[in-house]
């Protein structure tokens, strides 16, 4: 019994030191995440984003492969309730950086540079769609290691909770 107690001793301190290892080897902070819901932030290699529809149909961001530019999501998904139907709450933003490019630092109107798109997706009656951004800032600095994005956003179609986010991701 006491062999048993040994072995399953020392299974669950090498399992705990490889998991805490691997923590602190892709750590991230996320700043600015509203409560009550989870944030994400995602690159998608050789990709770019833009706004693709019309006013008929609506707006919405289009991804299509590409050599020179990544691109960049960042989600808010609200905890839905169960016995509510039509509950889900999303918001996000996508934008681009040059494949080659490690830093962007961008204001207002220079946000286009970017594509910076936000959406808002819930059963909000006239409060969702996509919409280009062109009042904020964006600051971005990409190194191997390293990964930080600062997003101050204005949208002036819908309404926001994720107006501010800064992540620091380290590799």
């Amino acid at each position: 019994m006491k062999k048993i107690l040994i072995y399953l001793s020392l299974i669950v301190a090498f399992a705990s030191c490889k998991s805490t290892k691997e923590i602190k080897e892709n750590q991230m902070t996320f700043e600015g995440c509203p409560e009550g819901g989870e944030c994400e932030f995602e690159v998608i290699e050789n990709t770019r984003v833009f706004m693709a529809g019309d006013d008929q149909m609506g707006y919405f961001p289009k991804l299509e492969d590409s050599k020179s530019v990544h691109t960049i999501k960042i989600t808010y998904t609200k905890d839905t309730m169960e016995n509510i139907m039509d509950d889900e709450y999303i918001e996000v933003f996508y934008f681009t950086i040059g494949n080659q490019e490690n830093t962007i630092d961008l204001v207002d109107t220079d946000l286009q540079k970017a594509d910076l798109i936000y959406g808002r997706i819930c059963a909000c009656r006239g409060q969702t769609g996509y919409e280009k951004i062109n009042q904020g800032k964006l600051l971005v600095e990409l190194k191997d290691q390293n990964q930080y994005i600062q997003l101050q956003a204005k949208p002036k179609k819908y309404p926001i909770l994720m107006s501010e986010v800064e992540i620091n991701q380290n590799k």
